[in-house]
């Protein structure tokens, strides 16, 4: 995860003396798998889904989920979805108070 952190990937690395990249990874990847044992094989394949998502976004490549970051919330009150960011008007926030009834 401190990939997505740091500006300087390599710089971070050097720093990093205690454990290496790949033995970080293997421990990280058994916490992981302990951790969701319990779990429904639906639910730990979505999780691993999600993985390989996060694992893309680290190495720079678009995913094949990326098209559902671009639909807004479906659920809540438009009130509710607008306070959050979450009602697809990221970038038109210049044009929010256009689409705003007017309180009478």
């Amino acid at each position: 995860m401190t990939k997505a952190y740091v500006q300087d990937w390599e710089a971070a690395l050097q720093r990093r003396q205690l454990i290496s990249e790949v033995e970080l990874e293997q421990l990280l990847d058994g916490v992981t798998s302990r951790r969701r044992a319990h779990l429904s094989p639906k639910t730990i394949a979505q999780l691993q889904e999600d993985d390989k998502t996060q694992r893309l976004f680290l190495e720079g490549k678009p995913s094949d989920r990326e098209d559902e970051s671009l639909l807004p919330r479906q659920s809540g009150t438009t009130e509710w979805k607008a306070a959050r960011g979450e009602d697809g008007m990221k970038g038109l926030t210049v044009f929010r108070w256009l689409l705003t009834p007017l309180s009478t």
